[in-house]
């Protein structure tokens, strides 16, 4: 294997496991045929485990904090014992957890381990591209979506000098299902938060218009 940048290749090396990212559309097939049995050995747990591509998440519901940790802590051992065993590294710097409840949890917590350190624990994080909180408001995830929706209207606003047809395409095939993704779930925010994306449409087809 061998790369080129900037028009000078590198030496060859040869790849002796696995298969380098990027470089075949096999790689993904057979990284999903790998890892196809890790959620058999969380079985018996009274937790569940949902993967998509190389993301891993756990689930884990129970009557208090306390035992949700013990069970979390439990399965979290499994999982570090199967990588250990078919050769893979879980990448401890994007493992986190959250504890998910109608109100903010105020008290000591157990440490949740994966070996040695100790995993973090945060209050939002982006799962498949939502931003869930540890409260299920949705907020947080709106205010990005708003945020996201204004800078891509900067980009709609530069290729002005497209054809009307174009600009439409480009607002309804890439712009517009970027901001809409995941709405069933996150749709459930207030009024003003849906005020907020309706002025912006308004803004996207004075755009697309050439209104002044």
């Amino acid at each position: 294997m061998s790369t080129i940048v900037n028009g000078t290749k590198s030496k060859s090396c040869q790849v002796k496991f696995g298969i380098p990212q990027g470089t075949s559309v096999l790689g993904p097939i057979f990284f999903s045929m790998f890892c196809n049995d890790l959620p058999e050995i969380m079985q018996g747990d009274d937790g569940e485990i949902e993967m998509f591509a190389d993301d891993t998440t756990i689930y884990v519901i129970g009557p208090n904090p306390d035992s949700v940790a013990s069970i979390l802590n439990e399965m979290v051992r499994k999982l570090s014992w199967w990588c250990l065993k078919n050769l893979l590294t879980v990448h401890t710097g994007k493992t986190e957890y959250m504890l998910l409840g109608c109100a903010w949890f105020i008290g000591p917590l157990q440490q949740i381990k994966l070996d040695v350190p100790v995993i973090k624990l945060v209050n939002t994080k982006i799962c498949l591209g939502l931003k869930v909180d540890s409260c299920l408001k949705w907020d947080v995830h709106a205010l990005e979506v708003v945020e996201s929706f204004n800078k891509k209207l900067n980009l709609l606003k530069s290729f002005h000098f497209l054809p009307l047809q174009a600009r439409l395409d480009l607002y309804f095939m890439v712009i517009l299902p970027s901001i809409t993704y995941g709405i069933l779930i996150w749709g459930s925010v207030g009024k003003t938060m849906f005020d907020n994306l309706e002025r912006i449409h308004i803004r996207a087809a004075r755009l697309i218009y050439q209104y002044a």
